[in-house]
């Protein structure tokens, strides 16, 4: 029996749940329940409430998927380590071009 191909969605977080899962609403305005696989869940990268996601879903069952890509909803998000420095933590005030 063939295996039955993914089918890929795209939507933005709504809501984040326990356990690396989400709430996402699709285009359509379905909310589905997806969840961290792959590389995502193995180096933790985090998705935000706004961000933007690809799920693959069954075809059976549209109600859950998983998230295979993500985009950030704000660009200065990808690489606060750049803008304040490596071993800063995230709450580090942010480096203003005044401030000297």
């Amino acid at each position: 029996m063939a295996k039955e191909e993914k089918v890929s969605l795209e939507g933005t977080v709504t809501d984040t749940l326990p356990d690396g899962q989400y709430m996402v609403e699709v285009e359509g305005g379905h909310e589905i329940l997806g969840y961290t696989s792959g590389k995502m869940r193995r180096f933790n990268i985090r998705v935000l409430v706004g961000d933007r996601v690809t799920i693959e879903t069954s075809p059976y069952d549209l109600n859950r998927g998983a998230h295979r890509v993500a985009t950030p909803a704000a660009p200065a998000r990808q690489c606060w380590r750049k803008a304040q420095g490596w071993r800063q933590s995230p709450q580090a005030p942010a480096l203003d071009s005044d401030a000297s």
